[in-house]
């Protein structure tokens, strides 16, 4: 979805799940159906894009005395570090492929933000996001993808402080990828499978 096209509309369907709506723009966007999604992962989800986002924006103002190119240099005398040199570039690459990555995700976040906000005011536990998407938006997905795992790598070395989301995250954040590409290619909706509790099922 794009800023000014569509009109949400939320309300809960009465099995503690928010449905939010968005009128699908005429153009080349399809329609995609995100049914069943547990409220627990889309926000731990949200929560971990803004952190990162919020890290690799303040790195790309800083962009001129990177952090990460000063570690180890302070009070060693020595200037130009080749290593701090080059995590610096690591870092400056991920701050801007994260920028390029949020510009294009602004469709999917905005309705998600929405379910987040709707099922906190009915107590939902589950989430039907209705979105539209394009090819860019896909390959902004597995932009996406490449930016978590620099990032993940980044935070296990010392050179970023926000951590990777936990491994239940990450492979609801898979199932959203392929599941976004499997309707895009014609494909039934499919109802999320991870639980809309930590250590419940739906059996």
């Amino acid at each position: 979805m794009t800023a000014g096209q569509g009109t949400p509309s939320g309300r809960d369907d009465g099995f503690g799940r928010a449905q939010v709506r968005d009128v699908v723009p005429v153009g080349t966007l399809k329609p995609i159906y995100l049914v069943a999604v547990p409220l627990r992962l889309l926000k731990a989800s949200e929560d971990h894009f803004d952190d990162l986002f919020r890290e690799l924006q303040i790195t790309m103002l800083g962009r001129r005395e990177p952090l990460a190119s000063a570690v180890g240099t302070e009070g060693t005398g020595r200037r130009g570090n080749p290593l701090a040199a080059r995590t610096g570039g690591q870092v400056q690459h991920l701050a801007a492929l994260g920028a390029e990555v949020k510009a294009y995700l602004g469709g999917f976040r905005e309705p998600a933000r929405r379910a987040i906000w709707e099922a906190s005011q009915t107590g939902a536990h589950l989430v039907d996001i209705d979105i539209v998407v394009d090819a860019a938006m896909l390959a902004a997905l597995r932009r996406c993808e490449r930016l978590l795992v620099g990032a993940a790598k980044a935070a296990r070395a010392g050179y970023l402080l926000t951590e990777p989301p936990g491994r239940e995250v990450e492979a609801w954040r898979k199932w959203v990828t392929y599941e976004l590409s499997g309707q895009m290619e014609g494909k039934a909706p499919r109802p999320c499978p991870f639980p809309p509790l930590r250590g419940s099922s739906f059996a």
